[in-house]
């Protein structure tokens, strides 16, 4: 259903042992009899995707808001009438009040939910920690999956070809923790290497050819029949109506599910809040518009026509922008093009430029180093970046956001923390 013909993908085959090693040498030591060579759809930055989901909700008539948590619900006669909100930057406090209320945390969402009910949560999620580690590059041009013997745990293991590098994923283990304290320790690193190095000795991994590792949790429904077992719990969605199984009227939850079938969840909400408050609401139609910069028919000519609009910026630089904003490069573009301090690569290993801190503080939302390193860009994805690159971009958004020198330092050891590997 794709209609750029650079993107089609073709169907799947069987190669024997010796064509596989062929394909990617990794595989040599293998000892397989053979392996499936087949296509599939990669995600290069699910931190934009979210927030160029924000963005199209703004610009069509939603009010969002950054750093507000929802700290208590506003109740009257069994309903939900609301949230009590508190804003983390200023420390005010504020009520938002609504027909409906849902209930979309994520790892979360059971946590948020026990808050509405005023006792432990009538619904439980099962959360799964997936570590990923960042490497020297491993494979050549493919992503790798393989079986990870049964005797040290079972599941599979994906190597993934990720800027320049190969990403390693993902962990299936229960975590039990809160989901706000969650880090990634170094003898976890040192556990998964062991792992991976048994089930693709062709890998030969040691702790100096990590670069960086993060963690991130899933929100499962628990399974009943393994309530210990994240690999096997589903990764089915639920979206609840409290006043149906609970009897609390004003809350609904969105609850399990992945990036997948997120849309398809949404829609869902929509459709039953719609239904529960007597709306009238036509059909959904996100399932064929695209997000802001989504509306590219065709990669490699967009690709082509950003080169022919900005030469000054050709390469990485520009190849980094296209990728990261779609058909809203100019916006980016245009400040790098205006000033050639902006056009500059923060780090020689990286694509990101200065101008993609100022537009985040400018037009993203982007109120800390942290949002734009990690959020915003790409700066982060690769490990550190090196303290001259940080520097830099703290030093741009803080000229948009007015940092002191001291709010500067702040930004900057703020971020220094989240680069588990290096620790």
């Amino acid at each position: 259903r794709v209609k750029d013909p650079g993107q089609k993908m073709p169907g799947h085959k069987w190669l024997n042992a010796d064509a596989a090693a062929k394909q990617e040498p990794v595989l040599a030591a293998q000892g397989m009899e053979g392996a499936f060579f087949y296509h599939d759809c990669q995600m290069r930055s699910p931190e934009r995707l979210g927030f160029v989901c924000l963005i199209d909700a703004s610009r069509n008539g939603a009010r969002i808001a950054n750093y507000a948590e929802a700290v208590g619900f506003l109740h009257e006669d069994g309903r939900i009438l609301g949230a009590e909100v508190l804003d983390r930057r200023t420390g005010a406090r504020l009520t938002v009040r609504a027909r409906i209320t849902l209930n979309a945390a994520g790892p979360w969402a059971d946590k948020l939910l026990g808050i509405a009910e005023r006792q432990p949560p009538s619904r439980q999620l099962m959360r799964s920690k997936g570590l990923h580690l960042i490497t020297k590059q491993l494979t050549s041009r493919h992503a790798v999956i393989a079986s990870i013997p049964e005797e040290i745990g079972g599941g599979h293991l994906f190597l993934l070809p990720w800027r320049g590098k190969t990403i390693i994923g993902t962990t299936d283990t229960a975590y039990d923790g809160d989901p706000d304290e969650l880090t990634v320790a170094p003898r976890e690193i040192t556990a998964y290497l062991a792992v991976i190095n048994r089930t693709v000795p062709g890998a030969a991994l040691t702790r100096d050819d990590v670069v960086h590792a993060y963690a991130g949790l899933r929100p499962l429904i628990q399974d009943k029949a393994e309530p210990e077992n994240p690999y096997a719990a589903s990764r089915k969605s639920e979206v609840v109506d409290h006043e149906e199984d609970e009897g609390l009227k004003g809350l609904f939850s969105a609850i399990g599910g992945k990036w997948t079938t997120s849309r398809r969840v949404a829609e869902r909400a929509v459709d039953l809040i719609a239904a529960r408050l007597g709306l009238d609401v036509p059909p959904s139609h996100t399932a064929q518009t695209p997000l802001p910069g989504g509306c590219i028919h065709a990669l490699a000519p967009f690709l082509s026509a950003m080169n022919d609009r900005y030469p000054e910026l050709s390469g990485a630089r520009l190849d980094e922008l296209a990728l990261t904003y779609g058909a809203e490069t100019d916006a980016v573009a245009g400040l790098a093009s205006e000033s050639a301090a902006l056009a500059e690569r923060l780090s020689p290993a990286h694509g990101e430029i200065g101008a993609q801190f100022v537009h985040a503080a400018r037009a993203e939302m982007a109120l800390t180093l942290e949002d734009a390193v990690f959020r915003r860009t790409g700066l982060g994805t690769l490990g550190h970046p090196g303290n001259d690159a940080l520097a830099h971009a703290a030093r741009l958004m803080g000229r948009e956001l007015d940092w002191d020198d001291e709010q500067v330092e702040q930004e900057l050891q703020s971020v220094q923390r989240l680069f588990y590997a290096e620790a």
